[in-house]
């Protein structure tokens, strides 16, 4: 789930409270437009989001013509358009799954064209070991090396407790440098630069949003930098070399399971409400059933159809597993990301128990699928969402709650907050300062029903508490108050206030059907001691008599065999999740479908 961050949080990015952005299209991309008769032109594409404004440039060398402006840049999850004004064209495409191709249609002069982009800027090269020269935004001359040569794509990875891919990207126009980076294994992409710094062979790069900084020089054959990362008052090393994610060794994560699969796998559409498309993908074991299905539901943020994070794709290990104990497996990517529609920015958790509701159904109506033994398997905040869901489909017959909530959101979050700035070594006064101020924030969104009232009570509790921290710490200070702002930014959002609203125990209570809710021992987002027993109350005050409620010791929030149940750890451990908490779920379900059919 998403968490109010902790004003010194020593997490880099904190998965469960920075949503990505809707689509990975910041950087440069190249394409290729064949006008017909043997003439083809080369098409550069800049794009730029600053403060979740996107703008951009376009190039086309083959013409002569360089920084071409363009305009109604809109991005609606893996949805691109824009215009051109000037040579009276529009252009729209889709991102692929992998982030590096945009599949469109250029339209100009009342003819279609198609029109795709990889990313890079695909510019001419000097020899097979030489740099590519940036595009000059004058003319669109291949100009010399900008100073430092810094322009393209740069990726490393960063060691701050818990190891990171990064990418970075750097454009050079008019003179004025601008970018944006990709945390790979969170998810996060498109996170703009609030600043971009090149004197000579020296970058210096500020992001405000997550209260960090990057210092670096240039080698002298132009091909890396090296440099330090600066975040939350700590500095690690962060070396780049020029390239793009494809450059980066990935993690490894042995239990990604590899063709061929002694089962079928399709990709789906499933008709959601108000007229979204929902995408995602379906496992059937081999036969022609009928089946009984489970439903999988991510936690909170931006989750694709694996619930992908920290490099580990949960969601395609767990259906993995479920297929092949003979279950069809359902998982999709959220509303408004990737290839399923919608507005993710406006949506609350009502509306993703909506889209469950659609995707039962769906379920319901595919052949081989028993309609009569579909399950939920809902994981954080979908463990809110699947009791939500329960409680009103009569096609619902069983549920697991994986992290499930069975305490109110605002003591939730505190708790958090409180375990993992503590796992962090975080000191106490501090701790007890933020609780203070979460709190109070979590009051005023409960109680303020003007909104712009609202924010102005919220910067006041954030302008306080830094002012604090500064007292103490300057440099601390400055650091809390940019972290503080993105806190402010998400209790303010309508799925934030949304959630306040929501009571676990009462929705629980309305829960008929079997129940298995689990929980690791060492995880600090979702407390076991605290959710697990309220849970259980809940359902048995409800009336419900088949209710199992297990603690599986030394798993974290994501069911991983750890140490601490830090985050921290999340991306260093290759197990992705433990086969004991596979096999508690499995073995659980098929009891129950069993004695259903």
């Amino acid at each position: 789930m998403r968490t109010l961050l902790a004003a010194l949080a020593l997490i880099l990015f904190p998965i469960v409270a920075m949503p990505a952005e809707p689509a990975h299209f910041a950087g440069d991309w190249a394409g290729t437009l064949d006008v017909g008769g043997g003439q083809k032109l080369g098409f550069i594409l800049h794009l730029v989001n600053t403060n979740g404004t996107w703008s951009g440039t376009a190039d086309s060398p083959d013409q002569g013509r360089g920084a071409i402006p363009i305009s109604k840049v809109s991005v609606e999850g893996a949805k691109l358009s824009f215009e051109i004004p000037e040579v009276n064209g529009e252009y729209e495409g889709t991102l692929d799954k992998d982030g590096k191709t945009i599949m469109g249609t250029w339209w100009q002069n009342g003819m279609a064209l198609t029109l795709n982009f990889t990313r890079g800027d695909a510019g001419p090269t000097k020899g097979p070991n030489e740099p590519k020269p940036p595009l000059s935004s004058r003319g669109g001359e291949v100009a010399a090396a900008s100073p430092g040569h810094f322009a393209g794509d740069w990726a490393g990875g960063l060691d701050a407790g818990t190891k990171l891919r990064l990418v970075v990207h750097l454009i050079h126009k008019d003179g004025v440098w601008t970018g944006s980076m990709d945390s790979i294994d969170q998810g996060a992409n498109g996170i703009a630069f609030s600043s971009v710094t090149v004197d000579g062979d020296k970058l210096h790069i500020e992001v405000a949003s997550i209260g960090g900084q990057y210092d670096g020089t240039l080698s002298a054959d132009q091909q890396s930098v090296a440099g330090t990362w600066k975040q939350s008052g700590m500095s690690f090393p962060l070396d780049l070399k020029r390239g793009d994610e494809s450059t980066l060794k990935p993690p490894n994560r042995p239990q990604e399971p590899k063709a061929p699969f002694p089962y079928r796998s399709e990709d789906v559409t499933v008709p959601g409400p108000g007229g979204i498309t929902l995408a995602g993908t379906l496992t059937m074991p081999e036969g022609e059933g009928p089946f009984p299905a489970v439903l999988l539901i991510s936690g909170s943020g931006a989750q694709d159809r694996d619930e992908s994070v920290f490099g580990h794709r949960p969601f395609l290990v767990l259906a993995d597993h479920l297929t092949r104990a003979g279950l069809a497996v359902l998982r999709l990517d959220d509303r408004g990301f990737l290839k399923s529609t919608g507005n993710a920015e406006t949506a609350t958790t009502e509306d993703f128990a909506q889209d469950a509701l659609a995707e039962v159904a769906f379920l319901k109506s595919r052949k081989g699928i028993d309609g009569k033994r579909i399950g939920l398997v809902g994981h954080s905040e979908g463990g809110i969402i699947a009791p939500m869901v329960a409680a009103r489909s009569k096609d619902v017959s069983f549920i697991v709650l994986m992290a499930g909530v069975g305490v109110p959101a605002e003591h939730l979050l505190v708790r958090q907050s409180e375990d993992i700035m503590k796992a962090s070594g975080v000191p106490g006064f501090v701790i007890e300062m933020n609780s203070r101020a979460t709190r109070r924030m979590f009051t005023i969104v409960s109680t303020e029903k003007d909104s712009t009232a609202m924010r102005v009570k919220l910067d006041a509790v954030a302008d306080s508490m830094v002012a604090q921290l500064t007292a103490m710490d300057p440099g601390a200070g400055q650091m809390s108050k940019q972290a503080l702002e993105r806190s402010v930014e998400m209790v303010a959002s309508p799925w934030f206030r949304y959630l306040l609203t929501l009571d676990p125990v009462e929705l629980l209570k309305r829960v008929k059907v079997p129940v298995l809710a689990i929980n690791g021992s060492l995880d600090l987002q979702v407390s076991a001691k605290e959710n697990l027993p309220a849970i259980e109350k809940a359902l048995r005050a409800g009336g419900n008599k088949d209710v199992t409620a297990t603690e599986l010791p030394g798993l974290n929030h994501l069911f991983q065999t750890a140490s601490t149940g830090a985050p921290m750890e999340y991306a260093n451990i290759e197990e992705t999740m433990a086969p004991a908490a596979m096999k508690t779920v499995s073995d659980w379900i098929l009891v129950r479908v069993r004695a259903k059919k």
